[in-house]
């Protein structure tokens, strides 16, 4: 007696033998469960979780089998695939967009709606009940179900819709993520990595929009003159820092960009001694959130290194 739906999450591509990064897949999985589970709450409008488990991957594929099942005992008592809890998952596989609604129809749901505004609406008016009428930037309208447009409000779910298929197909050699049940392959919905930047913009920029809307960067080059302070016998560009005056009251941090200075400080041709002057290009950039200023420096070039007289290395 079956007691589980399967999702297949089929991953394509021209380097696929090569195998895939597990920190790209991973995230992708955990996403893809998350939506699904977001999803199946906002839906039903309750609390309980879908048991998601996840079966070995097919010899020689990439196919990743998803065991979807109710966490309810009740329901090991009956076929699942006829009972209501598997009509229900099935919905909300379909609201979301994860398998089409009918043979031949392209991806609908939210993962439609997000494929076809490729950014963030004009305008959303609702215009009968549960029904929403939606206006692209540019102009165009299409109306969809309030289940879908409540899943489209839902923050964790937009980002685990971006999550699910970003990483995956921005990866060289990715090249579709499709996804239908196992018992109906035809209803199958297929993003590719065009159709994912659409699904980017609907979904995971909204909220970086937000984040950075505030914030202003300022950079400066300069040629000026400095002293080692503390740095990396290894030539590590990070976490050196130097003085600006003779005095040595004032110093400042940066990282070192010039590969050439840092391959002869591993090599040990250099030693720079804090008495030493560097004549460096310096890029200062100062970015501002708010009311808050946080300031970055990169030396570019090290334009000469005068060597004093008579020293130790530090």
């Amino acid at each position: 007696m079956k007691k589980h739906l399967n999702l297949i999450y089929r991953i394509e591509g021209e380097k696929i033998e090569q195998g895939i990064d597990v920190y790209e897949l991973a995230p992708a999985l955990l996403a893809l469960a998350d939506l699904i589970n977001q999803g199946h709450k906002s839906i039903n409008q309750d609390h309980s979780d879908l048991g998601i488990n996840i079966k070995p991957f097919e010899k020689g594929s990439f196919l990743v089998d998803i065991a979807l099942f109710a966490k309810d005992n009740l329901q090991h008592l009956m076929d699942f695939t006829n009972s209501q809890e598997a009509t229900k998952i099935k919905q909300t596989l379909e609201l979301i967009g994860l398998i089409s609604k009918e043979v031949g129809i392209p991806a609908g749901g939210l993962i439609g709606l997000l494929l076809w505004l490729k950014g963030k609406p004009k305008k959303v008016e609702p215009i009968e009940k549960n029904k929403y009428k939606i206006t692209s930037k540019e102009g165009s309208t299409i109306i969809v179900e309030g289940d879908v447009y409540n899943l489209y409000n839902n923050e964790n779910v937009l980002s685990n819709a971006g999550k699910a298929y970003g990483k995956l197909l921005n990866q060289e050699g990715v090249s579709t993520v499709e996804s239908y049940l196992k018992d109906q392959p035809s209803r199958n919905v297929k993003i590719d990595k065009n159709d994912y930047e659409a699904i980017e913009n609907s979904a995971g920029l909204v909220n970086k929009d937000e984040e950075h809307k505030d914030e202003e960067a300022n950079q400066n080059i300069v040629i000026m003159y400095l002293q080692p302070k503390r740095g990396s016998y290894e030539g590590a560009p990070t976490h050196w820092s130097f003085y600006v005056g003779s005095d040595k009251k004032e110093s400042i941090t940066a990282t070192i960009k010039d590969q050439g200075f840092l391959d002869r400080i591993n090599s040990g041709q250099l030693r720079p001694h804090h008495t030493d002057l560097l004549k460096v290009q310096i890029k200062t950039t100062q970015i501002i959130k708010g009311n808050e200023i946080k300031t970055k420096r990169e030396i570019l070039k090290i334009l000469e290194h005068i060597e004093a007289p008579s020293q130790n290395s530090f």
